[in-house]
């Protein structure tokens, strides 16, 4: 899984820092077994748009994601913008890398 998104910071927040906690936020978040919501992910789970979105938001500093640019990546094929992704039965949630584009409001 890979999350490429346009983030705004606000004004008084270090955008290096936030972005270095929205990346390690998504890597623990991804991770197959100990993510989603802290008891790993099951195979052939589903990866909920908004619940990404929100632990985004949720992020200390980040004042929104840019409208329509955030999308999931499978297997390094774009999801819908706005669509949950489910997984194939003997799919597992695995991420190595995330594509943010930080800056100020």
């Amino acid at each position: 899984v890979k999350i490429e998104a346009t983030i705004k910071v606000l004004p008084q927040a270090d955008s290096g820092q936030v972005e270095q906690q929205l990346r390690k936020m998504l890597l623990a978040y991804f991770h197959p077994l100990t993510g989603g919501s802290g008891s790993g992910w099951d195979f052939g789970g589903k990866i909920y748009f908004a619940e990404t979105f929100r632990r985004i938001l949720d992020t200390p500093g980040v004042a929104l994601v840019e409208s329509g640019s955030m999308k999931t990546y499978v297997d390094d094929e774009p999801g819908s913008t706005c669509t949950d992704i489910v997984l194939a039965e003997d799919e597992l949630v695995y991420s190595e890398d995330h594509t943010l584009n930080v800056s100020y409001v």
